[in-house]
């Protein structure tokens, strides 16, 4: 059995507190402990890349996460952009502020300042600091705050109001289609729901590349969203090593039967430490950094390639780890392999066909049928907020409403042509 058609663990997750994929924090560290902390610079040779002219120019990535603050010396001058308003509000009706200075509380703004830096940084940091430089700084980011701190640490993290965070995320994800968005990066956990199923499958149908960070610990049937969601890139973290980043609880590093990629996301350099100052630095771990490493690598791609689809970026992505244009092979571990920005930069995505490879119809959401808009799925849907796998209501009354419409209608032709042919049996009167 796997996460994709667990409905069961589906239903089970979506009693459970919403909670971000947790970046690990090592703590404050001096400018020497981090000296290590943008290994990937060199590994996945984006220094290199940048110098030969690409940086994301003229592609848009959305990004959607916690609050953000654009002040810190790497994001000041960057070219993030973040939308108002936010979807939650707060106890006087009000929409919570997207943009924070706190490192604590409700508007807590170091996850998303850190999973933004990651594609945005521009390396500048405070007195003399070598700040976090990002993979593509030169993309436009449009920033979404959706994902806000409970009252305890044991809440984990909700959209405050009305709207709750699955139905907060899925308009986020609309709003950036709607706004040009060619890669949306989502670094947080949620429960799947009908609203976000229908965003993520029109975003698979206008051509814009989803991604999901996979949690940070647990094996095989941990099905958040939007990573366990069809059709999703689905983001592993790796260390300097190459090796899949480890559960903190077990050891043994994380594995998920729908794991798409891997990218850097251990010992990484952040800034800001939650408790603590902006200008303290620490290295984290954590898929919610990976995440927008990949978004950056296939916005290096798109800015070579400006004629690729999201189907080819996703094609390009995952035959172009380790080396150029292989067969597929796939590990729960690390998906198809690890991202390589080199290798796909050098396999023009135009020779891969226009079809989304992670699409499967094996009862997922959101279906084939709504990801691509042809047809009918041959398999029922799985609704992530059911306990018997499907979403039975919808289909039933949706199919009841429409038979009794055809019934009536019939009804109505027949008497029509009874009556004319009565009439015309008759003869003029």
């Amino acid at each position: 059995m796997t996460a994709r058609t667990s409905s069961r663990w589906l239903a089970a997750l979506a009693a459970l507190p919403l909670l971000v994929v947790p970046v690990l924090v090592a703590g404050p560290a001096t400018a020497e402990d981090v000296s290590t902390g943008q290994w990937y610079l060199d590994a996945f040779h984006i220094n290199d890349i940048h110098a030969s002219g690409l940086t994301g120019e003229g592609v848009t990535i959305a990004v959607m996460d916690s609050p953000i603050n654009t002040e810190v010396p790497a994001l000041a001058g960057s070219n993030v952009e973040v939308q108002e308003p936010s979807q939650c509000v707060d106890e006087s009706g009000a929409p919570l502020a997207s943009t924070s200075t706190d490192l604590d509380g409700l508007l807590n703004a170091a996850h998303g300042t850190d999973v933004a830096s990651m594609i945005s940084g521009t390396g500048d940091g405070y007195d003399g600091q070598s700040g976090v430089a990002g993979i593509a700084p030169g993309a436009k980011v449009l920033y979404y705050a959706v994902s806000y701190r409970g009252a305890t640490a044991e809440e984990g993290t909700s959209c405050p109001g009305p709207a709750t965070i699955e139905t907060a995320l899925a308009a986020d994800i609309n709003a950036a289609i709607d706004a040009g968005a060619d890669i949306i990066s989502v670094s947080l956990a949620v429960n799947g729901s009908v609203d976000l199923s229908s965003a993520i499958a029109r975003a698979h149908r206008e051509g814009v590349v989803v991604l999901g960070a996979l949690p940070n610990t647990g094996f095989g049937e941990l099905a958040l969203w939007p990573s366990a969601a069809n059709g999703v890139v689905a983001v592993q973290a790796i260390e300097a090593s190459g090796q899949a980043q480890k559960d903190p609880g077990t050891g043994i590093g994380t594995a998920f039967p729908w794991t798409t990629v891997a990218g850097p996301g251990v010992g990484i350099l952040t800034q800001g430490a939650v408790g603590g100052a902006w200008s303290d630095q620490a290295l984290q771990n954590g898929t919610s950094l990976a995440t927008p490493a990949i978004a950056g690598f296939l916005a290096l791609v798109l800015q070579k390639y400006p004629e690729t689809t999201g189907n080819q970026l996703i094609q390009t992505l995952i035959r172009n780890t380790g080396v150029d244009d292989h067969d597929l092979i796939h590990d729960e571990s690390i998906g198809y392999g690890i991202a390589s920005a080199t290798h796909m930069l050098a396999s023009d995505p135009a020779q891969y066909p226009d079809e989304n490879p992670l699409l499967t119809d094996d009862g997922n959401l959101p279906s084939v049928a709504d990801s691509t808009g042809t047809g009918t799925s041959t398999e029922p849907p799985v609704d992530p907020g059911t306990a018997e796998g499907s979403i039975p209501w919808v289909p039933i009354i949706v199919g009841g409403v429409v038979g009794l419409l055809v019934l009536i209608g019939l009804i109505i032709l027949i008497v029509i042509l009874a009556t004319r042919r009565s009439r015309s049996s008759a003869g003029p009167r």
